[in-house]
């Protein structure tokens, strides 16, 4: 119904006046959270550690205090991992914080941060300093593979399914499902009448409504990772080899010369935004869609107007984000071409923030994927 329930923290005494928690990283079988904690500095933002955040309380406190590179649950929630800095890696007990174990996994370096992803048993590290992912068995913490991928990795994703024990599989066995082969295409046939009635009724909407972007509780703006986003075009260039079997060839030559055009832009956008001092790495801009870009390249979404274009804008949400914006010192607020700019105009003019321009999503004066990425990545290094 659009109404939630909240209620505030305070700082708890032994935490310093002026740090704030950035990041929150939960679990959906853990009753509260950890949150990554910063100050200002001469330099910019220093690290306060993680916190622990018990909602239920209302009571924070501090489980690990040195800085920290990436986070990452174990699959069933039960311990909550900490990279610190120095390449140690720290097992916490999900539940209470405490210490498990730790393992010293990655070399510190200049690169930049090492990255983590758990999949089921199997914690996989980026490690832009070495060149190489690592894969560790996290039942006993142990580096079980390593590849030699070059460069500077530094991000990961896993596309697949996992089944109910937390492996990682490409599919299911057709007996697993309990149907004959018979069974499973009367099944199949039902699912796609089923589906193109919903889609029947989706056109007539579309037809009615327009476009809509509603977000929901998924961000779909995927594409501002370049590696997710690159999985994507492999999958779009494989379903035309399949649609135009005669030109296979021409979407596989295409398809390898974009990759590379994808992956020069990345990282072009990422020299770009290493360069920004840290007071410049909090974003303020119109509308949620820049959580992958933040993600990827370093930065933090500080607020936004509004959470997806279809929401109306409240004078409420004008005030609180006036309020932010003051409140951490934030100077350049970003809008996106294809809104309306009067309400975030207004939030510049009564803060004395900048203003500047980034995209979502496609325009005339900038009609491509790459241009969009290292068109936000320009703008964000130059305000």
């Amino acid at each position: 119904d659009g109404e939630y329930e909240h209620d505030f923290v305070d700082n708890p005494a032994e935490m310093r006046e002026d740090s704030r928690i950035g990041s929150v990283y939960g679990h959906h079988h853990v009753e509260h959270f950890f949150g990554r904690a910063s100050y200002r500095d001469e330099q910019g933002f220093a690290d306060d550690g993680i916190w622990l955040i018990d909602v239920a309380h209302g009571e924070m406190r501090q489980v690990f205090s040195e800085p920290s590179m990436a986070t990452a649950f174990s699959s069933d929630g039960e311990i909550f991992y900490v990279l610190g800095a120095d390449g140690v890696l720290h097992a916490l007990d999900a539940h209470d914080g405490d210490l498990i174990e730790t393992m010293a996994l990655v070399e510190p370096g200049e690169a930049g941060r090492a990255a983590i992803i758990v999949v089921g048993d199997m914690m996989y590290v980026a490690d832009p300093n070495s060149g190489h992912v690592l894969g560790v068995h996290l039942s006993h913490m142990e580096i079980e593979e390593e590849w030699e991928v070059g460069g500077a990795p530094s991000s990961l994703a896993f596309v697949g399914v996992l089944d109910s024990g937390g492996s990682p599989h490409a599919g299911h066995d057709e007996d697993e499902h309990g149907h004959d082969e018979g069974e499973e295409h009367e099944e199949d046939e039902h699912e796609e009448d089923e589906h193109g009635h919903e889609d029947e009724e989706h056109e007539d909407e579309g037809d009615a409504h327009g476009h809509h972007h509603h977000h929901g509780s998924e961000d779909p703006h995927y594409w501002f990772d370049a590696d997710l986003a690159s999985v994507a075009i492999e999958a779009i260039a494989e379903e035309l080899s399949h649609l135009s079997p005669d030109d296979a060839n021409v979407f596989s030559d295409r398809l390898g010369l974009y990759l590379g055009e994808v992956a020069a832009a990345d990282a072009e956008a990422r020299a770009l935004i290493e360069a920004v001092p840290d007071h410049h790495r909090l974003l303020v801009t119109f509308h949620d869609a820049f959580a992958y870009f933040a993600r990827r390249y370093g930065l933090e979404i500080a607020g936004f107007l509004i959470e997806g274009p279809e929401q109306g804008i409240s004078a409420e949400a004008i005030a609180e984000l006036i309020e932010l914006i003051e409140h951490e010192g934030v100077e350049t607020v970003f809008h996106e071409q294809q809104f309306d700019s009067s309400a975030l105009d207004a939030v510049a003019a009564e803060t004395g923030a900048k203003r500047g321009i980034i995209w979502s999503q496609p325009t005339e004066e900038n009609p491509t994927y790459i241009g969009i990425l290292l068109g936000n990545a320009r703008a964000i290094a130059e305000q």
